[in-house]
């Protein structure tokens, strides 16, 4: 196959990307314009880099060893976080928002490859990697959803009471109490690993 037909493709994995997420962000013009770069130079290795990054949106793979991937999990969620910002609606790699940084994570360690989610439609689309706990562990997903109000949020537990996410653009990406979230979302839901 040759460049074109490698960009061609790739216009169409990042467009169903960016339709999965309901809008097109940072992350799927970024990834256009490096393939539309390297289709005209003929630049094969950084087309499958952008390839592989863009990845299959409709992929989806589960990981069976909770205990590892639980960890794992923390762990990528800080790989991915530490020092990078917030915005809305962001998958990274530079910025991200509250799911999409557990997408992004979860992605990472393979738990997941299934279309991006948001914290409202997260219960649905766990099921194939994760169930619902009540005795809440480092590494489990917790999710806080208002459906009065519409919002929600999603982290990842790193301590007795203590969650790893991106919070907001003044707050950034970085633990923050899992009670005083409580307090400001009502109770939450706590998911692990399968």
């Amino acid at each position: 196959m040759n460049a074109i037909g490698y960009f061609l493709i790739l216009i169409a994995l990042v467009l169903a990307r960016g339709m999965s997420r309901g809008r097109m962000i940072g992350d799927e013009f970024g990834d256009l314009s490096d393939a539309f770069k390297a289709a005209i130079s003929g630049d094969f290795t950084t087309l499958r880099t952008v390839f592989s990054r863009v990845g299959n949106p409709t992929d989806v793979s589960t990981n069976n060893s909770a205990a590892t991937s639980s960890g794992n999990l923390l762990s990528a969620m800080h790989q991915l976080g530490d020092g990078k910002t917030y915005a809305l609606g962001a998958s990274g790699p530079n910025s991200y928002d509250c799911s999409g940084l557990v997408w992004k994570a979860l992605g990472a360690i393979g738990a997941y490859k299934g279309l991006r989610f948001t914290s409202l439609s997260f219960p649905a689309q766990c099921s194939s990697f994760a169930t619902v706990t009540t005795s809440p562990q480092v590494g489990d997903i917790v999710r806080w959803y208002d459906y009065l109000r519409a919002t929600g949020h999603l982290g990842v537990v790193d301590g007795p009471d203590s969650v790893f996410s991106a919070l907001s653009p003044a707050s950034g990406i970085k633990s923050m109490s899992i009670s005083g979230l409580t307090a400001a979302k009502g109770a939450p839901t706590y998911y692990r690993l399968k």
